[in-house]
């Protein structure tokens, strides 16, 4: 859990978000979704409190969920009620791969955009927002690269979060500080403004005390405060 030190600056407003733009593509084919692709699963979490849809890459190697996903999905089905607010709450997912944790997410909070830096996950997270996101909540994809010149690039409001969310995404020690950046870029300065990173994989060129070492390094220089 991470958690804005900012001084609160008021209110901020929250800029809405559609699906990418086609200026977005160099490739126009990336723009058609091939269901052979994918397929349908069905996850249950807090013993079965909680249930999720979600289509997935079907290639042998593929998963839906990596562990840290599962355990974050986990925390969110038994917590969700008492972290967010569906009247309120406006939540980004980075790194959000076939966005299953934003789509548990939801079933909590009013407005959730999923987000990764590939724009081929970007056609999956926008096919699972229209099929399988409650209706209680607004949720919407975006291609969006790590760094607060991407996302001011890409028309996001600084501080239009009040948390953001992340499962799997500190497993490249090069990429944790803009990472980082993106946090603390999206998160507002209200003093229940946090961030959720579960992570439990790292690459084989790393390991978990280097990324661990990196991520804290960059969370010091951005002024934000780290609770495990």
């Amino acid at each position: 859990k991470m958690e804005s030190k900012k001084e609160d600056q008021g209110p901020r407003d929250v800029k809405g978000f559609g699906v990418f733009d086609q200026d977005d593509f160099e490739d126009p084919s990336l723009f058609f979704f091939d269901e052979t692709e994918y397929e349908e699963k069905v996850f249950t979490f807090n013993d079965g409190k909680v249930e999720q849809k979600a289509l997935g890459w079907s290639q042998g190697g593929c998963q839906h969920m990596w562990p840290g996903s599962f355990g974050m999905c986990e925390f969110i089905a038994k917590n969700g009620a008492i972290i967010f607010d569906r009247q309120r709450s406006s939540v980004f997912e980075l790194g959000a791969g076939s966005g299953i944790l934003g789509l548990v997410v939801a079933q909590f909070a009013k407005d959730v955009t999923l987000t990764d830096g590939d724009k081929r996950e970007v056609l999956l997270l926008r096919e699972n927002a229209q099929r399988y996101a409650p209706a209680s909540a607004t949720v919407s994809a975006q291609h969006l690269p790590w760094g607060w010149k991407e996302a001011e690039a890409k028309g996001v409001q600084r501080g239009s979060a009040d948390f953001v969310i992340g499962a799997e995404v500190c497993y490249v020690p090069d990429c944790i500080p803009l990472l980082v950046e993106t946090i603390d870029f999206l998160l507002s300065s209200a003093p229940h403004s946090a961030a959720f990173i579960a992570n439990c994989c790292v690459s084989s060129t790393s390991s978990q005390a280097e990324c661990r070492g990196v991520l804290a390094s960059s969370l010091a220089h951005r002024a934000l405060h780290a609770e495990e």
